[in-house]
């Protein structure tokens, strides 16, 4: 597994309480991620929690490699396999272009997910890499709900 130091102050943006005053108006604004397995589906799903409603565009899918950032930089993830998750017409920022999401999140009760990395938060387009422990090529799907969108994908058992 390839492994990167990075301080987890340095990592974890702290959004707390955000006020509604500095969201960008008619944006979908990513404020949130959680992860979560199932044991008894063998499943581990990442849900993106949203303000002023989930964007309707976006996939996730397998890739053998991190994806680079809009600007051509790599990604650093931890991971053996990689699922890249795209919103489309969404942003993680607010109005003061403060991050309003974690760049770096660490799921502490998924078996597979260990990593979730934003990779891209331009021009309506935000972007998370999802480093897996093990698997190439796991079936993913993809939930919206209202407020959220949720990547799940099989767990080793």
């Amino acid at each position: 597994m390839r492994k990167r130091t990075l301080s987890m102050a340095a990592a974890v943006v702290s959004v707390g309480a955000m006020s509604t005053a500095c969201l960008v108006p008619n944006q979908h604004t990513l404020v949130g991620i959680t992860a979560v397995h199932d044991t008894p589906a063998a499943v581990d799903t990442v849900t993106f929690l949203f303000q002023q409603g989930a964007p309707s565009g976006g996939s996730a899918r397998y890739v053998p490699a991190p994806p680079t950032t809009p600007k051509g930089k790599p990604v650093n993830v931890d991971g053996n396999a990689f699922i890249q998750v795209t919103m489309n017409v969404a942003i993680a920022h607010d109005a003061r272009s403060l991050n309003t999401s974690p760049i770096v999140f660490y799921p502490t009760t998924t078996t597979n997910v260990v990593e979730v990395v934003r990779f891209e938060d331009y021009q309506g387009h935000v972007g998370y890499v999802l480093g897996l422990r093990t698997g190439a090529n796991p079936r993913v799907s993809v939930t919206r709900t209202a407020n959220t969108v949720a990547v799940s994908l099989n767990a080793p058992r």
